[in-house]
């Protein structure tokens, strides 16, 4: 009866959040291009193969010309009337400027070109065939809730981890837009969280054909974008020692799945780098170049764009492209309060409630007083609390497959968080400001990060955690009111 319960929760959080998907894709995020990140870009690469029936070539192929002067004319401020935007048979001839999401593999949107081709066939109107990729792009985002639940249920999370992480997912309104809206980062998101549960599974139970699932799961990875890739090493590196160190596998076992696993992925992602190769003489092609322009340093980079600041409010909430909506001060003040108040359960153990009124004062003195050290101060200590706590939960957890998922969460993140740091930081010495700072990018990570922030909640006095669930929930539903409602003032 317990487990049913359980069940109906979840079955609840996915129909939440499929029919709050189709409010943001049709009524509370605008249809115009522009209203999303490179939307203009990849209703571009999905009609370039719809017509030309291959990928398109960067430095190039332009920007399909209906979705690009419908951009433009939004640009300029000039009456966006749906039914003057129509996708005939694509034309490329007169817009200016290349479609730099060319340089982007193309699983995702090989995965929306049937729905293109059957949505032409019914309408040309450009805003119709916005509405159904969108729709089409939310069962991404369910599968990755699915993915939460499921690896939470695998690690033994209790009731109220769980029913924190499923609530924060299903009521984020920046998962929610990124999970609706027409971007790769959604297909990158979903693939991530199952290659993760996946991995975990096969961990767990030691079955070989999760792992293969996994190889196959990390291929779509790097085949829908190549950042993700960056989590892969360290999935390799806890895989050589489960199987070496701890499992102490023969070689010849280990030899044979390790080989399956690669000639899986291999099959995954040779063809596009093999067509890489041969169209660019690179196995990654890149549209920016990189090239330092401006001589900043690190600590100018930082000080000058508000980086710790700019970055806990993007990954809170962050959404939006000509318009962007970011997180609020009080959306701050309690998210962090939220953490915060975890943390201190966790490094403590302490069962009081006289943490949160002093955690609150606290982090709104600074909050008015000096909104970059806040932003900063809060970034540090989360870093050091993380660290602190993950090292408690590594030295005092007796299941070893829980260690492996500990130690392989935070190498995930640490190296990710690292890497989109230093592109980050290229790409402002390249341009001398500040470029690729949405929180998608990190969403990759929302299952680990989950992971290490509410497990061993049932752990502690259920006066100090039994209220969290609701707590969160009203945060959230906080956040997404101010997003539909600045979304749909954008009409």
């Amino acid at each position: 009866m317990k487990h049913l319960k359980k069940n109906k929760f979840l079955h609840l959080m996915v129909a939440i959040f499929l029919l709050k998907g189709i409010f943001y894709g049709v009524y509370a995020i605008p249809l115009h291009m522009g209203s999303t990140p490179d939307d203009v870009g990849h209703l571009s690469y999905v009609a370039y193969m719809a017509k030309e029936h291959k990928i398109p070539v960067l430095f190039k192929t332009k920007f399909e010309e209906t979705s690009y002067r419908n951009y433009d004319d939004v640009l300029k401020n000039r009456d966006v009337i749906d039914s003057n935007y129509l996708i005939n048979e694509g034309e490329y001839r007169e817009s200016e400027d290349y479609n730099y999401i060319a340089q982007h593999p193309p699983l995702y949107h090989l995965y929306l070109l049937p729905f293109y081709l059957v949505t032409t066939m019914f309408t040309s109107q450009l805003s119709n065939i916005v509405i159904v990729l969108r729709l089409a792009t939310i069962p991404l985002g369910i599968i990755t809730l699915l993915c939460l639940y499921k690896t939470l249920e695998l690690l033994n999370a209790g009731d109220i981890a769980k029913k924190c992480a499923i609530v924060c997912f299903t009521f984020s309104s920046a998962m929610q837009y990124f999970l609706t809206i027409v971007d790769n980062d959604a297909m990158v998101i979903c693939l991530s969280s199952v290659s993760f549960y996946l991995f975990i599974k096969y961990l767990k139970q030691a079955n070989i054909k999760d792992l293969y699932l996994f190889a196959a799961a990390s291929g779509g990875i790097v085949i829908t974008k190549y950042t993700g890739a960056v989590v892969l090493p360290a999935y390799a590196l806890i895989y050589l020692y489960h199987c070496v160190v701890r499992k102490k596998q023969k070689l010849s076992d280990f030899t044979k799945q390790s080989a399956i696993c690669l000639a899986i992925f291999g099959v995954m992602v040779a063809p596009v780098l093999i067509q890489n190769y041969v169209r660019y003489e690179l196995l990654f092609p890149k549209y920016d170049s990189f090239e330092m322009r401006y001589n900043y340093s690190l600590y100018q980079f930082i000080s000058k764009i508000k980086y710790f600041d700019i970055m806990f409010r993007n990954i809170v909430n962050y959404t939006g492209w000509m318009v962007m909506v970011v997180t609020s001060k009080t959306m701050k003040v309690l998210c962090s309060l939220i953490v915060s108040y975890i943390f201190f359960l966790k490094s403590t153990k302490f069962k009081g409630l006289w943490f949160i009124p002093f955690v609150t004062a606290t982090i709104i003195s600074l909050e008015l007083s000096m909104e970059y050290l806040t932003g900063f101060i809060i970034s540090v200590i989360s870093c050091i609390m993380l660290l602190s706590i993950s090292k408690y939960d590594l030295t005092s957890q007796q299941d070893k497959d829980d260690k492996e998922v500990c130690i392989l969460s935070l190498a995930m993140i640490l190296s990710y968080v690292i890497v989109v740091f230093v592109s980050q930081y290229k790409l402002f010495v390249a341009y001398g400001m500040a470029r690729a700072l949405h929180g998608r990018y990190y969403y990759v990570l929302v299952l680990p990060f989950f992971w290490l922030i509410f497990r061993n909640l049932n752990l502690y006095n259920e006066k100090a955690t039994k209220y969290l669930p609701a707590i969160t929930f009203l945060m959230c539903i906080y956040s997404e009111t101010i997003l539909a409602y600045l979304g749909m003032m954008q009409w």
